[in-house]
C-alpha cells in the first residue's frame, strides 16, 4: 500500500515526463501514478506564464500585427492566454475522467491531470516549429461556413504528437480496441480546434450576418464572453471532483464571470472595426511552380449594410483589399501578379452577375491596399441591405505569388460633403 504522505509530482518531474512523451509515449504512459498529487501551487503559475509567452509568441511570427500593437487588444489576448492552458488541462481531465467511468475504469481526477499535462506541454512548444514562417509564407486554406484559415508548420506537428500520444494513453490504460482508439485520437486536434478556438470566430460571425453589430470587431472579444458559462461549468464540475465547498464554488463561478463579462464588454466598447462592412479574412495565390493561375475568390452573402441604401443613399461605394508582404512579382516589368474587386447586390442577382466590377486592374507587389471606388448614382440605387456578394479575381503569372488577409466594403454617405 502507498503511503498517504508519498511527495506530491514537481514541476521538473511533468516536465521531464512530457518533453520524452511524443518519442516514447509507452514508456511514459505506462509509469502514470494513481496515487501521487500534484503540487498545483508550481504547476498552474507555470501554465499561466506559458499561455502569455505563448501568444506573444505566435502574434510575432503570424500575425500581421502583433497583439502589443493596440493597449486593449494586447491586455485582452494576454488574459485569455494565460487562462486558456490552465482551462484545457482542467477540462480534458474532466472529460477523460468521465469517459474511462463509461468503461468502468474508475481512476482519480489527478491520474488524468498528469496524463493531460504532456498534451499541454505539446501545445507549449509549438511556436519553436512555426519559426520558418517567419521566412516561408502561411498556407490558407477555406471552408463553407467556417471561412478562412491559416495552415502553419506547427499544426502537422500538434497532429502527429499530441494524436500519438493520446492514442497510446488509450490503448494503455482503457485497453481500448486498436480503432476507436485511432478514431478518438485522430478526433483531437479538429474537436479542440472548433470548440476551444474557433469559439468566438463563430460567435461573432453569427451576431455579425443577424445584423445585431456594424461591422467586424475583434473575435476574441465574443469568444472572452461565450467563454464564460464553459469555464464556470468546468470550475462547477471540478470543485465537486475534489469535494470543495459549495461557498468556494459560487465564488469562484462569481469571481471569473465579472472579471470575463467585465473585461469583454469593456474591449468590446473600445475595439471597433477599421471598415464597418467586413467581407472576408483572407485569399493565397502561388504560382512558384512556374504555372500561371486565376482564381476567383467568392465571398457569398458577406456583406450586410446596417441600413436600407434606398432609404439613406450612398455616395460612394469602396472594396478594400489587404495584400501582404508575401505577394510577390517574378519580373519587375509585368503586368502581374494582379487583382480586382467585383460586388454583387442583393439575393436575386444571378450567379456569376456582378454589377459592380473593378474598371481597373491594380498590379501587385509587397505589402499594398487596393482600393475600388464606385460613384455611378444609377449602379449605387441597386444596393440592398443583405445578401451581398463580393468577388476578389486575382491572376498570377510564372513566379509571382499573391496573399490577401482582409476584405472590407466601405462606404460615404450621400449629401454628407465628402463625395462630390
Amino acid at each position: 500500500m502507498v503511503s498517504e504522505i508519498t511527495p506530491p509530482i514537481g514541476l521538473k518531474a511533468l516536465l521531464m515526463d512530457a518533453l520524452k512523451a511524443p518519442f516514447f509515449p509507452r514508456s511514459v504512459f505506462s509509469r502514470l501514478s494513481c496515487h501521487r498529487s500534484i503540487c498545483y501551487r508550481t504547476v498552474v503559475p507555470f501554465l499561466v506564464i506559458i499561455g502569455i509567452v505563448w501568444i506573444h509568441i505566435h502574434s510575432f511570427l503570424l500575425f500581421r500585427d502583433p497583439i502589443w500593437s493596440d493597449a486593449s487588444r494586447w491586455i485582452l489576448y494576454t488574459l485569455l492566454f494565460a487562462a486558456f492552458p490552465v482551462v484545457v488541462w482542467f477540462g480534458v481531465s474532466l472529460f477523460l475522467k468521465r469517459v474511462f467511468w463509461i468503461f468502468s475504469v474508475d481512476l482519480p481526477l489527478r491520474f488524468f491531470e498528469v496524463a493531460v499535462f504532456n498534451f499541454v506541454i505539446v501545445w507549449a512548444m509549438l511556436p519553436l516549429f512555426d519559426i520558418p514562417h517567419l521566412f516561408l509564407p502561411i498556407l490558407l486554406l477555406s471552408f463553407p461556413f467556417f471561412g478562412t484559415h491559416p495552415f502553419h508548420f506547427s499544426l502537422i506537428i500538434a497532429a502527429v504528437a499530441i494524436s500519438l500520444e493520446f492514442f497510446v494513453f488509450l490503448r494503455v490504460w482503457l485497453r481500448a480496441r486498436v480503432l476507436w482508439a485511432l478514431l478518438a485520437s485522430l478526433a483531437v486536434l479538429p474537436f479542440a480546434k472548433i470548440v476551444l478556438e474557433d469559439l468566438g470566430f463563430l460567435v461573432e460571425e453569427f451576431v455579425w450576418r443577424s445584423g445585431w453589430i456594424r461591422g467586424k470587431y475583434d473575435d476574441s472579444v465574443f469568444g472572452f464572453i461565450v467563454a464564460v458559462p464553459l469555464q464556470a461549468s468546468l470550475i462547477v464540475w471540478r470543485g465537486l471532483e475534489v469535494g470543495w465547498s459549495r461557498a468556494k464554488i459560487a465564488s469562484a463561478v462569481f469571481l471569473l464571470s465579472a472579471a470575463s463579462f467585465g473585461i469583454g464588454f469593456a474591449t468590446l466598447r473600445n475595439v471597433t472595426p477599421i471598415f464597418p462592412g467586413y467581407a472576408t479574412d483572407s485569399g493565397f495565390l502561388d504560382s512558384s511552380d512556374g504555372v500561371s493561375k486565376t482564381e476567383d475568390f467568392v465571398f457569398e452573402d458577406s456583406v450586410v449594410f446596417p441600413f436600407d441604401p434606398l432609404l439613406e443613399p450612398i455616395g460612394e461605394l469602396r472594396c478594400i483589399v489587404q495584400f501582404l508582404e508575401g505577394t510577390h512579382r517574378a519580373e519587375k516589368k509585368r503586368g502581374s501578379p494582379k487583382a480586382r474587386c467585383d460586388f454583387a447586390p442583393g439575393p436575386d442577382v444571378g450567379e456569376g452577375e456582378y454589377a459592380f466590377k473593378g474598371d481597373t486592374w491594380e498590379e501587385l507587389e509587397g505589402e499594398a491596399r487596393m482600393v475600388t471606388r464606385w460613384k455611378d448614382p444609377e449602379l449605387l440605387r441597386m444596393l440592398t441591405p443583405r445578401n451581398n456578394d463580393v468577388r476578389i479575381h486575382v491572376e498570377t503569372a510564372p513566379g509571382d505569388r499573391a496573399v490577401f488577409s482582409g476584405v472590407w466594403i466601405d462606404w460615404t454617405p450621400l449629401g454628407n460633403g465628402r463625395t462630390p
